[in-house]
């Protein structure tokens, strides 16, 4: 039966149209974008065309293509439309670009289906991504620090990508459709990986300012010059070399706050150390004086215990290499030890910290709720605030379901934002749970809203069970709403990481890195931090240490949007702004 299924298959494949589904930015640039690739590429499908269902379909016979533009300034175009044409449709072209004064025109609002790497999706853009979107390939948009990319360059490199695709070569039926998606995710993440892999074969781990040596420096290599002889095999097999100079992921005098520098290591952790089969350290006499490299040293170590390896065949165990700059020798060392308690605490701020496990709207409810059990009045005010929308987002979904229209859907809950009793009426409410709390005397009625959003968090890697008794509900409750990772000061102190002096030499890591200096580091209660102020109070031209605050572009974590929900972001826009300060 399946090789008779299979036959038809690739009768029915034959006479099948290739589908391209392409999702432009409505902008001038999005659909001078939009223009380029059609003129460029489909030009003879450009002549039959048809309106269809939130979109306009190009159909070129002769080379059996069908394309269907997604145009947002036309057709009201759903996140579903997104989804459904990432499962189905043979190649999908999404222009990610982030435009206007308040960064609000973007396609973000359609995305949830690229926050893993799809093979068949190809991701464009003229700006810089958000963190946690992920793409199978690179090149059609730019780096944090190349920040834009001309309509120009995106087109060269759509050229080079088409021109590897056979268009009378259909996806694998077994790849698409909602039925099949998870197994393909799997399968195109698992090509990911290897992908990856096979780039980073080793992992540099330095300070920055080692990348390039000045002249008089008694180093013989820099890091730069080192990448390069690893991979011309000046130390064995040729093999492919990463690292991070400055401001590709984070800048060395970056202002950070304790949740975004966490962030960014957790990156380092999961996009780099995870995937390399060597780590070398470059043994500068200052190497273990700063925060970053003694968190990536943890970070490799705790790989190396837990087992973790993101390579698709490891065939050995990860090694640990240290390069001496002064003698341009390598030598292999141990990792630091790790307990399962320093490892419990690893995967509890993994859970916390990095953008692809994060599930940042609970997150912000839960930091609401914290503030109005436990802030001041001011807190408690920015709580009631956040809840509030996290209540209109329900009621979104209830009235859907009661049968009203977009429109009117849309009217009531402008209605009800307006609406001092609705605000007042909250404010009661939360006023009652707050003393009821402290006094241990919550109703089944206060507890029923916030049942799902602890069933629905994550305890270390376990996700706790669909039902729970009121005695477990509040001593979990009580525990999560005392977690530092919901802090005020672990979300938006802003901390100057400041290098240390002595102890810097890697021969002193062992001594350094025991296990109650590794929990002191997990905790940010490092003597290089300096909390410099809140980071929502900080203005360029401030002075700190001495030094000039210069904000740069900011960086963003995007903020999925279900079909039928308000948009969660705080500034409705689909993206959660992270402002970048260093100190120049």
């Amino acid at each position: 039966m399946s090789s008779i299924q299979s036959v038809l298959n690739k009768i029915k494949d034959a006479f099948s149209l290739y589908t391209i589904s392409i999702f432009p930015l409505p902008t001038e640039k999005g659909i001078g974008l939009l223009k380029g690739i059609l003129d460029t590429f489909f030009h003879d499908a450009l002549g039959h065309s048809y309106e269809k269902e939130h979109c306009v379909c190009y159909v070129d016979i002769k080379k059996s293509i069908k394309i269907k533009v997604y145009d947002q300034s036309k057709y009201a175009v759903t996140v579903n439309d997104c989804i459904l044409s990432c499962y189905k449709d043979d190649l999908v072209i999404f222009d990610a670009s982030i435009e206007g004064d308040n960064h609000e025109i973007n396609n973000y609002r359609l995305a949830n289906a690229l926050q893993s790497p799809l093979e068949h999706v190809l991701v464009v853009s003229r700006t810089y991504l958000p963190l946690n979107i992920y793409t199978y390939k690179t090149g059609g948009f730019p780096s944090y620090k190349q920040q834009s990319l001309s309509n120009e360059s995106i087109l060269k490199w759509l050229e080079i990508e088409l021109s590897r695709i056979d268009f009378h070569i259909l996806r694998d039926r077994s790849t698409k459709g909602i039925k099949n998606v998870v197994n393909y995710l799997k399968a195109s993440k698992a090509e990911h990986d290897s992908i990856r892999a096979t780039e980073t074969s080793v992992f540099i781990s330095f300070r920055t300012k080692y990348a390039q040596l000045e002249e008089n420096s008694e180093y013989k290599y820099s890091v730069s010059e080192l990448a390069r002889r690893i991979e011309t095999g000046c130390y064995g097999e040729p093999r492919t070399v990463k690292y991070l100079d400055n401001g590709s992921l984070v800048f060395n005098t970056e202002l950070l706050t304790k949740w975004k520098a966490w962030q960014l290591l957790c990156i380092i952790d999961k996009e780099y150390i995870s995937y390399c089969d060597e780590m070398w350290i470059y043994a500068s006499e200052d190497y273990l004086n700063s925060w970053w490299t003694m968190g990536e040293q943890i970070l490799f170590s705790y790989l190396v215990y837990q087992k973790i390896d993101k390579r698709p065949s490891p065939c050995a165990l990860k090694k640990l290499m240290v390069y001496y700059p002064k003698e341009d020798r390598v030598e292999e060392i141990k990792p630091v030890p790790i307990n399962d308690s320093i490892a419990k605490s690893i995967r509890t701020i993994l859970a916390d910290c990095h953008p692809q496990d994060l599930n940042l709207n609970s997150k912000l409810s839960l930091i609401a709720m914290r503030q109005i059990v436990f802030g001041n009045e001011r807190q408690f005010q920015n709580g009631l605030f956040e809840q509030g929308k996290f209540v209109l987002k329900i009621m979104v979904r209830e009235l859907y379901k009661a049968g009203m229209s977009q429109e009117e859907v849309q009217e009531r809950i402008n209605q009800l934002c307006e609406s001092e009793e609705f605000w007042s009426d909250l404010n009661n409410k939360f006023v009652d749970f707050r003393n009821n709390f402290h006094n241990n005397k919550l109703t089944e009625e206060q507890i029923e809203p916030f049942l799902k959003a602890v069933n629905l968090m994550q305890e270390t890697t376990e996700k706790l069970g669909e039902v729970i008794d009121m005695p477990d509900f509040m001593e979990r409750y009580v525990e999560m709403l005392s977690d530092k990772f919901l802090s005020e000061e672990f979300w938006e102190q802003v901390v100057y990481n400041d290098s240390l002096d002595g102890n810097g030499h890697i021969s002193n890591l062992h001594r350094i890195l025991t296990e109650d200096r590794i929990m002191k580091h997990l905790s940010m209660d490092f003597p290089g931090h300096k909390v410099v102020s809140n980071i929502f109070d900080i203005k360029e031209g401030d002075i700190v240490n001495g030094k000039k605050v210069v904000k740069m572009p900011s960086r963003y974590i995007y903020m999925p949007l279900l079909p039928n929900e308000i948009d969660p972001s705080p500034t409705n826009n689909s993206l959660y702004e992270m402002p970048v300060y260093i100190l120049e």
